[in-house]
């Protein structure tokens, strides 16, 4: 087991030894990271539990896109080049309807392509080829070049 810690310690790099060391010198009984700064179990799951959360982002995200609509949309029928011909009462309901889908089925389309996207890259270089989306985040930068046995 020490050896695998070892390698492991010198793989974070300085600002993730770091945090490990300060999650164990000032644990939070909130945080359910701090028994790892107590008990280590594996330096795969002190990196998990580092990874981001990704449904938060992705509700940020389906705003930003309606809020791009919202300032490019006049009225109901902009988007499909017609007048506005909806009653009064209901334009509230459809504009805000109207957005969501179109928002959804944006994401829709891109998730797709992302999908695909991902397939190939694993299938060409395998999963290592997913490193790319972990090493963007700031908390891994830090960390020694990959090498996998």
């Amino acid at each position: 087991m020490l050896p695998g810690f070892e390698l492991g310690w010198h793989r974070l790099g300085p600002i993730l030894r770091e945090e490990w060391e300060d999650i164990g010198r000032n644990p939070d009984p909130n945080d359910e990271r701090a028994a790892e700064g107590i008990f280590w179990t594996s330096w795969v799951h002190f990196l998990y539990m580092r990874l981001p959360t990704d449904s938060i982002r992705i509700i940020e995200k389906e705003w930003e896109i309606r809020e791009i609509i919202s300032d490019s949309l006049k009225h109901e029928g902009t988007f499909f080049g017609l007048p506005r011909d909806i009653p009064t009462g209901a334009k509230e309901i459809l504009t805000y309807d109207f957005k969501r889908r179109l928002v959804r089925f944006i994401l829709d389309v891109e998730i797709r392509g992302v999908v695909e996207r991902v397939r190939r890259e694993v299938e060409r270089h395998g999963i290592t080829a997913l490193h790319k989306y972990i090493e963007e985040t700031t908390l891994f930068q830090s960390m020694t070049p990959w090498e996998i046995d």
